[in-house]
């Protein structure tokens, strides 16, 4: 009786030094909040610790920023360029070599000529008139030959516009060999007079107007002639009377180095009479109307009159034997030819 009273009273005595231990440690996280508080509210808010400076270079100044750009390399055709006079500025413009070549072929009425002037340069003027055609073009075209600097050595041209009526120009090429009607051409919008700088490689191949079916290489080696023309086509606004006073044009000095040529297709033909390349669809070359198969028809008949005039065997009359031409003997029976 008295084991069980003392282990009722041990029972006791630990709860209630666990309770007090409890109460002890409420006790002092109140004090320890109590005090942050006391200690903040005296002293007032502290200021955040310093930071680290960053380690690396020092940022750039104003004037290293400034300066930055105007080192940068700038592309290759805005650095200054060499250039040699082909047309005016110390050059013949050739004004009689000059050929006018307008929609009149096809039943058309639009004009176009070049002309000198008194001033300086020369006019490039005339009328696109598209009542007939219901579209219209008009250029003039000059032989590449009498350019006093071939287009083979240079990889662009500039041309010096000393007046502009706004509208939509272009220059192309015509190259030997190329499909019949196909050029490559570059246009431009003439808006203020100034220089108007054009590469070769920004050259595009047209048909009749319209971007060629399939890509053409440009080969400056094989520039029959140049041309400047305009056409309805290019735009609204195009109708009408048109004037373009043209100071000088310049072939930019220097050659890039030319695109791969396209693979070889077989939808293509060349005719054997001009070598000028025609689409499979033609039957006739579009350049000189020589037939397409006619190189080949042309050997199978001569194939065929060359196997009818060689000599033929003979057969004997005696055993039927069939003898070399050579042979006055049949080789069997030895009875004689013929």
């Amino acid at each position: 009786m008295m084991r069980g009273n003392r282990s009722r009273r041990g029972l006791r005595s630990h709860r209630r030094a666990s309770l007090a231990f409890a109460l002890t440690g409420l006790g002092l996280v109140v004090l320890a909040g109590l005090g942050l508080e006391t200690s903040a509210a005296a002293f007032g808010p502290q200021a955040p610790p310093p930071k680290k400076a960053a380690v690396g270079p020092a940022p750039p100044s104003a004037g290293a920023a400034d300066a930055a750009p105007a080192q940068q390399e700038r592309p290759r055709e805005e650095r200054k360029i060499e250039t040699v006079p082909l047309l005016g500025k110390g050059a013949n413009w050739r004004l009689n070599d000059w050929r006018a070549e307008t929609d009149d072929t096809r039943g058309g009425v639009s004009t176009a000529q070049l002309k000198g002037l008194v001033e300086a340069g020369t006019e490039f003027s005339g009328s696109l008139d598209p009542s007939v055609l219901g579209s219209a073009f008009a250029g003039i075209s000059l032989q590449e030959k009498v350019l006093p600097t071939p287009l083979s050595e240079c990889r662009g041209l500039v041309i010096d516009l000393l007046e502009a009526d706004g509208k939509e120009y272009a220059v192309a090429l015509r190259v030997n060999g190329a499909p019949a009607g196909i050029q490559h051409q570059f246009r431009f919008r003439a808006e203020k007079p100034g220089s108007q700088t054009m590469f070769f490689k920004d050259f595009r191949p047209v048909l009749r107007g319209k971007p060629a079916p399939e890509p053409q290489l440009l080969d400056l080696q094989q520039v029959e002639s140049i041309m400047l023309l305009i056409m309805t086509d290019f735009g609204d606004g195009q109708a009408g009377p048109f004037a373009l006073v043209l100071g000088s044009v310049q072939g930019i000095l220097g050659k890039e180095l030319p695109p791969p040529p396209p693979p070889a297709r077989e939808t293509k033909w060349t005719c054997n009479a001009c070598s000028t390349m025609n689409f499979d669809i033609a039957k006739t070359c579009t350049r000189c109307g020589e037939g397409r198969m006619a190189e080949k028809e042309k050997a199978a008949v001569a194939k065929a009159m060359e196997e009818k005039a060689k000599p033929v065997k003979w057969p004997c009359s005696g055993c039927g034997r069939m003898n070399f031409p050579g042979a006055e003997e049949c080789a069997k029976c030895g009875g004689r030819r013929g």
